[in-house]
């Protein structure tokens, strides 16, 4: 065989072998670009499965939610009404401060329960705020101005209200008659002379008159 001629024919060949391996380089990027693609859309579709299978569960939750929905319906209403009951009972068995505010709140609670114009949720939503309110009062530092019966006669008073730790007051004239609430039985005594001082000084905090201060101040035991 001619090497000469052998040479020049594979010479000839080099473009088309150089040609298919460029075609086949380009095939075997694509099939590894399809691959990556086809495990993208893999991963995309697992993903999506698992959100359908929570999806169905809070549809089966949903429907399983409203299918007690009348068993709640008939259930409030008694609820509503034992929930104002036992505010009315707590407020008649707590401190007496605010007491006008507070008993025109249940009462007006106590309208609005059996009014068949106002839907459920409204009056679970009232009943829960007068409840909120209640709870607050529990870290509630502030005075009102009352009476109270001294000697069988009514003297305007200054009450301090300290949250339900203390209910104390004072009387507006120069005796500065000084008292506080005896929770355990359920009655206003008259303090010594040695409180007069502390108690005015807590009522003009409480209207923000002088900066706060430490007090010693007689505490309301817990009602047995």
């Amino acid at each position: 065989m001619d090497l000469k001629k052998l040479g020049i024919a594979l010479l000839a060949l080099g473009p088309a072998v150089s040609f298919a391996q460029d075609a086949g380089s380009d095939a075997v990027a694509e099939y590894e670009t399809l691959l990556r693609d086809i495990r993208g859309l893999e991963a995309y579709n697992a993903l999506l499965q698992r959100q359908i299978q929570t999806q169905q569960q809070d549809l089966v939750d949903l429907q399983g939610a409203i299918t007690q929905v009348p068993d709640l319906e008939r259930q409030l209403p008694p609820l509503l009404i034992n929930m104002v009951d036992g505010l009315d009972e707590f407020v008649e068995l707590d401190l007496p401060f605010l007491q006008q505010e507070r008993a025109d709140r249940i009462a007006n609670l106590k309208l609005l329960i059996e009014n068949p114009d106002v839907s459920d949720s409204q009056k679970l939503r009232r009943v829960l705020e007068a409840w909120s309110i209640e709870v607050e009062y529990g870290s509630t530092f502030m005075t009102e101005q009352g009476q109270v019966s001294i000697d069988g006669a009514e003297r305007a008073v200054d009450f301090v209200i300290m949250g339900r730790a203390g209910l104390l007051f004072q009387t507006a004239d120069e005796d500065a008659i000084t008292g506080a609430w005896d929770h355990e039985n359920t009655q206003w005594i008259i303090l010594g002379s040695e409180h007069r001082n502390p108690v005015r000084q807590a009522i003009r905090m409480a209207r923000n008159q002088i900066a706060p201060d430490l007090l010693l101040l007689p505490v309301s035991p817990a009602r047995p």
